[in-house]
């Protein structure tokens, strides 16, 4: 088997959960490091939350909607471009979502002492530091996405429903995985920080509705396919700081 690889991260941020009892001495970033090689650069974040608000889960569900919401039905003769086909709605539909991130991120920064949400950023923010010799235009988030060489020729995930004429596959990880463990636990920890979440709750409505799932309700998780996503609420935190307090240490060095 061959695999192609269009381009490396720059950097790559990792958290580290660790258990009160855990007896572990090896220092874990840096052996990680020695096994990815020089590329991508890991970068010790400090806590999960952080890392969980920056998961690039982020991408994929505000592109499909955007792409796919007002699609008439009609099958296509080729596979869109994906990210390089980017246009001006599904942009703004990714930087919402982001901006809500980033506030969920400065939310729980104020109410828990301690806590370093700097590694928050927008996403735009994120490329720019991430593909940054992979970028050609670095004007705006569109435009950076777009002339990112590491994503050339990749389409947006299709099924062939005869010889040259595709439609969306609404199973694909894009939202099958990138939905229920991606931002609906996003939306979860905003739920908890307090966050208004438009945005999320938009993309989250339309998503669910082609998983045949039911997530959100309004604007809260009280759906009844919850216990299939990783959203705090479905493990009974129902308080900002149960994030925060059990078996474990938050922030290890």
């Amino acid at each position: 088997k061959n695999v192609e690889i269009l381009g490396f991260k720059d950097t790559l941020g990792a958290s580290l959960l660790k258990g009160k009892e855990c007896n572990l001495t090896k220092p874990i970033i840096e052996t990680t490091q020695y096994i990815l090689g020089e590329k991508p650069k890991v970068r010790h974040v400090q806590n999960y939350i952080a890392i969980t608000l920056m998961a690039k889960s982020i991408v994929h569900p505000p592109i499909m909607y955007g792409k796919w919401s007002q699609w008439d039905g009609k099958p296509l003769s080729e596979k869109p471009l994906f990210y390089q086909g980017l246009d001006e709605r599904q942009a703004e539909l990714l930087s919402g979502v982001s901006d809500e991130c980033v506030a969920t991120a400065k939310a729980i920064e104020k109410k828990v002492p301690g806590l370093d949400m700097s590694d928050v950023i927008h996403v735009f923010d994120w490329y720019l530091n991430y593909y940054s010799d992979q970028i050609t235009d670095k004007s705006n988030l569109m435009m950076a996405m777009r002339t990112n060489k590491a994503y050339d020729g990749l389409v947006h995930p299709m099924k062939e429903i005869e010889p040259g004429k595709y439609v969306p596959d609404f199973t694909y990880r894009y939202m099958a995985e990138d939905v229920p463990e991606g931002i609906v636990p996003m939306k979860g920890i905003a739920e908890l920080a307090g966050v208004s979440t438009p945005y999320l709750d938009e993309v989250i409505t339309w998503c669910q509705g082609k998983l045949n799932k039911e997530f959100l309700v309004g604007n809260k998780l009280t759906g009844k396919d919850l216990k299939d996503t990783r959203a705090p609420q479905k493990y009974g935190y129902n308080k900002l700081e149960d994030l925060f307090t059990g078996s474990f240490e938050v922030t290890p060095r």
